[in-house]
């Protein structure tokens, strides 16, 4: 950034102030100071630059926990944040949206130039997005669920939404929408569009939260809009979803990887996400907590299917727990 006129200064302090120490999120400093929200990333990332804004985290001593849940499931790396104190819709919000943080603050430290980045969608993963401060990196962002573009109505937070969102902060970066033609018109698809799919494959990074069949209506929604009818799901024994596969407790999927879903088509098989968490190069990030989620996140670790996990201390400790009753 260009060296600040006193204008320019005047608005950077103003921008902490409300980000800082009032809590506003990024979304509404930028409409509160009528500028964009690229903008308002860059002030705050020079204000922590020139230490006008001091930033002391001060975490609860998780590090023996953390310790543990690692070594207990073959993990590279884990951050525990303090739980919510209550299950309240408010508090589940709260919850997601320091999970969020707390996997910007992560991935802050450990990205590098030209990486490709896969995000499935949610609002966890919205949290991660709207808080990141990153540098000017040449990276490559994909969608990890791609969607028929025929229904009007949003039901989710999808992963081509957080592209957008991530590509409004950060022109430089290279983002890819993954919209598919309706079914009848599947067999025109593109080369263009299989070449994306296939690129896919290849991302460094995978983002993801994971859906619990408890959260209602957003969860059945989700799956009903892949094609899967609900109640044959939980005949099944889904328990929940990763990166839009359903999953048993044991981390399973109920169909084969080849399945192309009515509206939906998950670019990355889960076989692969499971070959990708096994990779000491490769970082598949699990951002999820809360009693709720207990079982899905447990699934997922079951499985295998991730090497970093952020989670709270309340989660952590019922997983050991489960792990010690021999649950799984």
């Amino acid at each position: 950034m260009k060296k600040l006129v006193e204008k320019d200064y005047e608005i950077m302090i103003e921008c902490a102030f409300m980000h800082y120490e009032k809590g506003m999120d990024q979304t509404t400093v930028a409409e509160k100071l009528s500028i964009s929200q690229s903008q308002v990333s860059k002030l705050l990332r020079k204000a922590r630059e020139e230490g006008i804004v001091q930033v002391t985290i001060r975490r609860p001593h998780f590090k023996e926990l953390e310790r543990k849940l690692q070594e207990c499931f073959g993990l590279r790396y884990v951050r525990i944040i303090q739980s919510q104190e209550n299950e309240s819709r408010e508090s589940e919000s709260s919850l997601k949206q320091s999970l969020g943080i707390e996997t910007a603050r992560y991935f802050e430290k450990v990205v590098s130039d030209r990486k490709k980045i896969g995000i499935a969608g949610g609002q966890t993963m919205y949290e991660f997005v709207n808080a990141l401060t990153l540098p000017s990196l040449r990276l490559k962002l994909y969608p990890l669920v791609a969607r028929e573009a025929h229904d009007l109505q949003i039901k989710n937070i999808h992963a081509s939404s957080l592209v957008s969102l991530w590509w409004c902060k950060y022109t430089d970066t290279e983002a890819y929408r993954l919209e598919l033609p309706p079914v009848k018109d599947r067999s025109n698809v593109n080369r263009a569009i299989n070449r994306l799919l296939e690129e896919i494959l290849g991302v460094d990074f995978i983002f993801a939260s994971v859906g619990q069949v408890n959260d209602g209506l957003s969860f059945r929604s989700l799956m009903e809009g892949l094609g899967f009818k609900y109640d044959d799901l939980l005949n099944k024994g889904v328990i929940g979803d990763f990166v839009g596969h359903p999953i048993t407790k044991d981390g399973k999927q109920v169909v084969k990887e080849e399945t192309k879903y009515s509206r939906y088509v998950l670019p990355m098989p889960l076989a692969e996400i499971a070959r990708m968490a096994e990779s000491l190069e490769r970082f598949v990030v699990l951002a999820a907590g809360g009693q709720k989620k207990l079982d899905a996140i447990a699934a997922v670790l079951h499985g295998r299917l991730c090497n970093i996990l952020i989670t709270d201390n309340k989660s952590a400790e019922s997983l050991l727990k489960l792990r010690e009753e021999g649950h799984f």
